[in-house]
Order: structure tokens, then C-alpha cells, then sequence
């Protein structure tokens, strides 16, 4: 019986500790918007291969990932199961009206427009590397110097 009063006494103590700290905690605000696109992300970044199930009869996807000041870009590439380029160039366009806002020392999140469709994508950064996340789907990309020299591996 003691044994039961003492587990009891000791959950409602940890209970009321929680809600405490709880409610002491400040909460977070999210940062405003800004123009553009922070100068950690400008650039032109490529993805590792994946396996995409929006281009399932391609073994692999890789995508080109470019941010500038005022737009971001994309293009897919399209690859055997020996990783042999098969198609190339289909792209996504031409983003623009680019935002963002930080919402960690490390992560941040861009909007921009396609038309009146807006688009956002969550950025993670990991040194050189990035996952970038957009539609559910969160890819991990290394920032490249020039596209150019990349496009026809």
C-alpha cells in the first residue's frame, strides 16, 4: 500500500513539474519573411540518385537544385539501373518572387511563386550538404560550383 501511494505521490509531482517548466518555457517566433534567398543558399546544388516514384520507369533521379536572389530552378535527370544518364533536362522552371525566412542557426524555408502557384521548400544544412524537402519528399544535395560541368555525367 505504501509502495502504491508513493508511485502515485511521485507521478503527480513529475506531472506538475512538467506542466510547470511547461508554461515557463518562452515560445518560439517565427522569423519574418525576407527577399531573396540568404547567401548560404545561393548556389547550384545536385542531389545524391534516388529513387523517385513520381518517374518510376527510371531506376534513378537526380535533380539540379539552383538558387539565386530572386528565383530558384530545377532540373531532372534520368538514369538506368547503372546509374547511365538516359534522359536529361526536364525541368521545372522558373521560380520567382523568391522569400525566406530562418528557422533554425541551420534550417530555413523559401517560398516562391510559379504564376499565381506558390511553392515552398525546407532547407537543412549539413556543411556543404543540404536535405531539401519539398512536397513530402526530402532529397540530400551538395552544392556544386557551375552547373555546366555536371549535366552530362
Amino acid at each position: 500500500m505504501k509502495l502504491h501511494k508513493w508511485i502515485i505521490s511521485l507521478g503527480v509531482i513529475m506531472g506538475l513539474s512538467l506542466g510547470i517548466g511547461l508554461m515557463a518555457t518562452p515560445q518560439a517566433k517565427a522569423s519574418s519573411w525576407h527577399k531573396g534567398a540568404p547567401k548560404v543558399l545561393k548556389g547550384t546544388w545536385r542531389s545524391t540518385y534516388f529513387h523517385s516514384k513520381d518517374f518510376s520507369n527510371f531506376a534513378y533521379t537526380r535533380v539540379y537544385f539552383g538558387i539565386d536572389n530572386k528565383s530558384t530552378f530545377g532540373i531532372n535527370q534520368f538514369y538506368n539501373k547503372h546509374k547511365k544518364l538516359i534522359s536529361s533536362g526536364c525541368g521545372w522552371g522558373i521560380n520567382n518572387k523568391l522569400h525566406y525566412r530562418k528557422l533554425s542557426k541551420t534550417k530555413y524555408q523559401l517560398v516562391d511563386y510559379f504564376g499565381k502557384s506558390k511553392d515552398y521548400h525546407t532547407v537543412k544544412l549539413h556543411g556543404h550538404k543540404a536535405t531539401i524537402s519539398n512536397t513530402g519528399t526530402s532529397v540530400m544535395f551538395t552544392k556544386i560550383k557551375k552547373i555546366t560541368d555536371y549535366l552530362r555525367d
